[in-house]
């Protein structure tokens, strides 16, 4: 598959050339393999079945997914998290967290061994709603077991490695059971609309705002924040940004990669 091919896919689905640009040969090579397999010779024909097949459009998903993600990845966001944010949340109720575009649940987990930490330094921490969500089932069923390579883990504290997980064959990892009773997990399309609502922090990192063009992501953003209280905040991805049309946001809140609503 040649550039002008790839990017025809990208244009039919309002991805973004940039965002794919370092990585696209992983993902010519995926998209060629599955062309491969369903005998289609031609672009338009492997654009004609995706638009008559619900289940080939999933395995297209997961195909143009670039999960990027491991434990505890940018590490002074998470040590932001629990000194600046979360102590601003102790007087809630209960703290509503949403996690769109989880992938493999990585970065849900990581929240987890850090909500664990707050509570063992705070008295009086509010009930914990976590929600997770992406647009693949395959990446909601991997989240769901919860095994991990060493890859994943590379950057994970080695404290939490006994605490966290339970060492299994091939030289990987599962996360305990007590990491997974406080989240709901959920096949979500975000062109519906926000999943939570009254939702304290969002993460919406490394994935739409990276991987959509404007004319999508600008709309789905838009959705999704009707979602967050006010005063709540939107986390993204490091190398990422909100589109300057998107208003009510207010940018510097802590960290970088820390916006909070107006």
């Amino acid at each position: 598959m040649n550039d002008y091919e790839f990017r025809k896919i990208l244009d039919h689905f309002s991805y973004s050339w940039s965002g794919y640009r370092k990585v696209r040969k992983g993902v010519k090579k995926r998209l060629t393999h599955h062309m491969v397999q369903l005998d289609c010779g031609t672009v338009d024909g492997y654009l004609d079945l995706m638009a008559r097949s619900l289940p080939l459009r999933h395995e297209f998903y997961r195909i143009m997914s670039v999960p990027i993600s491991r434990f505890f990845r940018d590490k002074a966001m998470w040590q932001m998290l629990v000194q600046d944010i979360l102590p601003c949340l102790l007087s809630e109720k209960e703290v509503r967290v949403w996690f769109t575009g989880c992938a493999s649940g990585e970065e849900v987990y990581t929240f987890q061994i850090c909500w664990d930490t707050f509570k063992g330094q705070h008295k009086g921490v509010p009930e914990l709603r976590a929600v997770a969500s992406d647009l693949n089932p395959y990446y909601i069923r991997r989240a769901l077991d919860g095994i991990y390579t060493e890859t994943s883990l590379k950057e994970m504290p080695y404290d939490f490695m006994a605490s966290c997980f339970l060492g299994i064959r091939g030289r990987k990892y599962a996360v305990k059971e007590s990491l997974k009773k406080r989240i709901l997990w959920v096949v979500h399309d975000n062109l519906k609309g926000p999943l939570v609502r009254g939702c304290h922090i969002l993460f919406i990192r490394n994935s739409l705002l990276t991987y959509y063009r404007e004319e999508i992501k600008v709309p789905i953003l838009e959705n999704i924040l009707e979602g967050v209280v006010p005063d709540g905040y939107v986390i993204i991805g490091g190398h990422e940004r909100i589109p300057d049309s998107i208003t009510g946001l207010r940018s510097g809140v802590c960290h970088p990669c820390v916006y909070q609503k107006i």
